[in-house]
């Protein structure tokens, strides 16, 4: 069974597993499930199969959605992490969306343990995530990702371009707060 990874990392230098999830679709597959529900129509695991995560992708950079449901979001891309001064407020945007979109009981779900990693106050200088053991860690510093080339988006044609140390994603400093927020 594939395993989602809390890394503890040091960016441009190291990463450490902290903890791991047993059954990866806890994770971002909740959160991605209960988005392509709720905004694109989508049943139960309906946009795996319709290419729907092709337009939830760049959602979290749109500010007529809930901030909290866009960092949410945010977290659950690849080499996205968030960093120490951001934890409480990662805390509350993950406790939203959980009071908004309720976990079914009888599935795996690890974002209340998250939360209460978060509202822990670890130490560690920012963490991340390996969504699926199944992909590897995609924070481990090797040629692919210090080609300066080399331009990662989630999904195809979604406009998501970035490049920061070891071409990770800072949740914060990337999703935009609308002015009501």
């Amino acid at each position: 069974m594939s395993t989602t990874i809390l890394l503890a990392l040091e960016v441009g230098s190291s990463c450490r597993e902290l903890k791991s999830f047993k059954n990866a679709s806890g994770f971002a597959d909740y959160v991605w499930t209960e988005l392509c529900k709720s905004y694109l129509g989508a049943s139960d695991k309906d946009y795996i199969y319709n290419g729907l995560t092709e337009k939830l992708w760049p959602y979290f950079k749109d500010t007529q959605k809930p901030y909290f449901e866009r960092i949410v979001l945010a977290i659950t891309y690849d080499r996205a992490f968030i960093c120490k001064d951001d934890y409480s407020e990662a805390a509350r945007c993950i406790r939203q969306f959980l009071s908004k979109y309720p976990p079914n009981p009888s599935h795996s779900n690890h974002w209340a343990d998250i939360a209460d990693f978060f509202e822990s106050k670890p130490k560690h200088e920012s963490v991340g995530f390996i969504q699926s053991s199944v992909v590897g860690n995609l924070f481990r510093h090797d040629t692919y990702l210090h080609d300066p080339e080399f331009r990662y988006s989630p999904g195809y044609n979604s406009g998501l371009e970035f490049v920061e140390k070891n071409n990770c994603f800072n949740v914060f400093s990337n999703t935009p707060i609308a002015s009501e927020e």
